[in-house]
């Protein structure tokens, strides 16, 4: 990936961490599924698991229109978030700040 092109565009790191393990997990994928070779098989479904467990709860497990719902309700936006003008850094920060908040508040009903 084009680490330019990235910070133009406003995909913050952990975004862009995100894309490379699943990169890194598809091309594993190909190369399994070309080879055909069962230990290959098994080694590509812990790595899946890995990869699940490691981004679960993530953003790229919700649809996208879902995720601007989210946020619109949260914010309590009156006006509705225009998804092709709000950077990718921006969305990542607005749900950094959401999941930050549920898991205080999570803590603190715990606590």
């Amino acid at each position: 990936m084009d680490l330019e092109y990235l910070e133009k565009v406003g995909i913050n790191k952990d975004y862009e961490r995100y894309l490379k393990d699943k990169k890194r997990l598809l091309v594993l994928e190909l190369d399994t599924c070309m080879q055909n070779d069962r230990m290959k098989h098994t080694i590509l479904k812990a790595h899946k698991h890995k990869f699940q467990e490691k981004y679960k709860g993530s953003v790229d497990n919700t649809p996208f229109m879902e995720q601007v719902a989210n946020l619109e309700n949260y914010f309590n936006s009156i006006n509705s978030i225009d998804v092709y003008k709000m950077s990718c850094t921006k969305y990542f920060t607005y749900v950094k700040i959401m999941q930050a908040e549920l898991k205080a508040k999570k803590s603190a009903n715990n606590g």
